[in-house]
């Protein structure tokens, strides 16, 4: 039987450490919040040159349901993050390939402090009917402690604008930790 050379033990044993510390910075998953979906319209006939934003006004943080369904209460989490985002086209045959970035952003009261959630970028032409979104990693437990909350979805770098309007859905949820 052949010994194992003193570089392959090496290369072992750091690959080894490498997994290790990997899975020993991970933490429990939080308690996932799935926000009830939002509706909106893209409209047909957008100008290539600009970015289009679509303002959704006074959507509910529901805290009351998410206590019901998690037993904690709003103010027992210390961080509530991003999860998971998706667009989603409500009428079949059309797509997100008009678009090359979007951004959809949450603020309170004031417009000026709106801040990214989730985004997407490079969405490529044949992208279809769902678009999922990459989450920011910052926490919004803060902003998400009223009652209601602003999003901003934005839509830039337009390529051949959609020829008639676009009924969608927000599917968009979040992580909270105690």
């Amino acid at each position: 039987m052949r010994k194992p050379s003193t570089a392959s033990l090496f290369s072992l044993a750091a690959a080894a450490a490498l997994l290790l510390s990997a899975c020993g910075d991970k933490t429990e998953p939080g308690t996932r919040l799935q926000f009830s979906p939002v509706t909106f319209t893209v409209g047909a006939g957008l100008n290539p040159i600009l970015a289009h934003s679509f303002q959704i006004r006074d959507v509910s943080t529901e805290h009351d349901r998410f206590m019901r369904e998690t037993g904690n209460s709003w103010g027992e989490w210390s961080s509530v993050v991003p999860e998971r985002a998706s667009l989603l086209i409500n009428e079949p045959g059309l797509s997100w390939g008009f678009a090359y970035e979007v951004s959809v952003q949450a603020y309170g009261d004031n417009f000026n402090q709106r801040r990214e959630i989730f985004y997407r970028d490079q969405i490529r032409i044949d992208v279809g009917s769902r678009l999922d979104l990459v989450p920011s990693e910052a926490d919004f437990r803060e902003l998400l402690d009223a009652p209601t909350v602003n999003l901003i979805i934005e839509f830039k770098r337009i390529g051949e604008s959609p020829s008639q309007s676009i009924p969608a859905t927000l599917i968009w949820s979040f992580s909270a930790r105690e």
